[in-house]
């Protein structure tokens, strides 16, 4: 991302680079993030997807429930950890403060896979 963008490296703060690049293709969209909107860019961080085999019923406001319980529980449960979490239909998108913050939710998700296997 900071290459398509043209970021330096250890650059914190890419709005103006955010703009520059926007700005080459969508002059709307541009004055649309020029409203209020400020971005910075996460030194170090990781995304972890997980897909999970969801064993409850197929309706999407069961998943949904379920999907928004066990995103309150990882939050509570990685507090320092994880920077953005949000879910679709059958998968988290895990923003996770680093590397090692990624392996550690990882390692949950496997220790849960073999709970539920025995």
């Amino acid at each position: 991302m900071r290459e398509e963008l043209g970021v330096e490296s250890g650059k914190k703060k890419i709005q103006p680079y955010l703009y520059a690049f926007v700005g080459k293709y969508d002059k709307m969209s541009l004055e649309l993030l020029a409203e209020g909107t400020a971005l910075s860019m996460v030194s170090n961080a990781s995304w972890l997807f997980v897909r999970l085999r969801s064993k409850i019923s197929s309706t999407t406001d069961k998943k949904n429930a379920h999907f928004y319980y066990l995103s309150r529980k990882l939050k509570e449960k990685f507090p320092q950890d994880i920077l953005f979490l949000s879910f679709d239909v059958d998968t988290l998108v895990i923003l996770c403060k680093n590397e090692e913050s990624k392996n550690r939710i990882h390692s949950h998700f496997h220790s849960i896979e073999e709970e539920q296997s025995v």
